[in-house]
């Protein structure tokens, strides 16, 4: 993850802004609603820090389906989508991140 992520708690959810670095001024939105991070945090892992290896256990578990990011036959806005959930969980402090 080479952005910069700003996470901000809405009413609904929760809203993550990336830019590439801090004179961008093209910043990428995503809304992620509470529901979406509560579930990815329950099929969360300990030890697996690999994004395609959870995102290839949580599609398997049917999990990706039900988020609003579902096209893309390669799942490239999914595994964006997934990106910006684990920025919210380390921000809320719920995961560590290794490398």
């Amino acid at each position: 993850m080479r952005n910069l992520y700003t996470v901000f708690k809405t009413k609904d959810g929760y809203k993550v802004s990336s830019v590439k670095n801090e004179d961008d001024r093209n910043e990428r939105i995503k809304f992620i609603p509470f529901s979406d991070v509560t579930t990815v945090e329950r099929f969360l892992r300990p030890g697996h820090y690999d994004l395609k290896e959870i995102y290839s256990y949580l599609r398997a578990r049917h999990v990706t389906i039900t988020w609003y990011y579902h096209y893309g036959r390669d799942g490239r806005e999914q595994k964006f989508y997934l990106q910006n959930i684990l920025c919210v969980l380390i921000v809320l402090g719920r995961v560590q991140w290794e490398q």
